[in-house]
């Protein structure tokens, strides 16, 4: 049993060696996938912050309304003044420019404060759109980069499925159909050498009397007790 073992062992590579092809593309997939959620991600603040923005807009507007206003009756006030006839109209206008001063006075800050918001906020808009702009940039480097390993990955999974096909055309379908399973349930790794007197898949300590079946070659398949894989001795060299 140990030739189709060893054999097995060469499917097994084979089949890493697809697996690192094809993680290959699907590393860049899953970036792709994180650089899009980022952008929409990014692109939904956006809109929010853009939300925020028009209401200050709004309210910007209405303060700057009220600021003319008020300016246009202290300017109102002001030309009145040498019209007056007598000291009670002139005492009245004063006091009217006086308030109306005052008040645009405090809307002026109150359009400050709004003013200083809104760009608070543009700048917060700003930010996100060249986070946005900087992830596209990504997204494309990242596409072209799947795009242009496509032929040459498809190419070398080809070349490599043709080779696997060759070496399991002898193999039992039983021991194949074993391989699989414990491949699937082992992280990809069914057959593993034993390296002084461990198993390489899970470095525990084979018993010593299987250590000894596997040292002799017998024609017999033999397991890790622990983690289950396909266990098999490399080539001992031979002494000097």
């Amino acid at each position: 049993m140990q030739y189709p073992i060893k054999r097995l062992e060469q499917i097994q590579r084979i089949d890493l060696e697809i697996g690192a092809v094809e993680g290959e593309a699907s590393s860049v997939r899953q970036a792709i996938d994180g650089v899009e959620v980022g952008i929409k991600s990014a692109q939904g603040i956006v809109e929010r912050l853009e939300a925020e923005l028009a209401e200050f807009t709004t309210q910007r507007s209405g303060v700057q309304l009220h600021l003319e206003e008020t300016n246009a009756r202290v300017k109102k006030a002001v030309d009145r003044m040498g019209e007056v006839k007598n000291d009670r109209e002139l005492k009245a206008l004063t006091r009217e420019k006086s308030q109306g001063t005052k008040t645009s006075k405090n809307i002026e800050q109150e359009l400050s404060t709004v003013q200083a918001k809104f760009d608070e906020k543009q700048a917060e808009v700003d930010a996100k759109m060249a986070e946005i702009e900087e992830k596209e940039q990504e997204l494309e480097r990242l596409t072209s980069e799947l795009d242009a390993g496509k032929d040459g990955r498809e190419k070398a999974v080809e070349d490599k499925s043709k080779q696997r096909d060759e070496l399991v055309r002898d193999i039992p379908q039983s021991l194949l159909d074993k391989y699989e399973a414990i491949k699937s349930s082992r992280g990809g790794r069914a057959v593993v050498p034993v390296k002084d007197e461990a198993c390489q898949g899970c470095y525990i300590h084979v018993p010593p009397q299987l250590y000894v079946q596997l040292s002799r070659g017998e024609d017999e398949l033999i397991s890790c007790p622990h983690c289950h894989r396909i266990l098999y001795v490399e080539d001992q060299p031979a002494a000097v």
